[in-house]
């Protein structure tokens, strides 16, 4: 082998296992962000629940009126 030969490889390899860090970085980045992204969910949920609950209890406390 020559000198270029092994430098381009050298290269070549360095750039995939470049390529390789960028994505798996890029990667938890997104599983980070889906974490955060159902975690508000699941809490934006929960409140709607509480809401819900609160709601439904209201209305057995203080039934509408029906007829007229």
């Amino acid at each position: 082998m020559k000198i270029a030969d092994v430098a381009q490889y050298a290269t070549v390899k360095a750039t995939h296992q470049t390529k390789e860090q960028i994505a798996v970085s890029l990667l938890k980045k997104s599983m980070e962000q889906t974490k955060q992204m159902m975690e508000e969910l699941v809490k934006r949920v929960s409140s709607l629940q509480k809401m819900r609950k609160a709601h439904l209890v209201s209305m057995l406390d203080h039934p509408p009126r029906m007829g007229g």
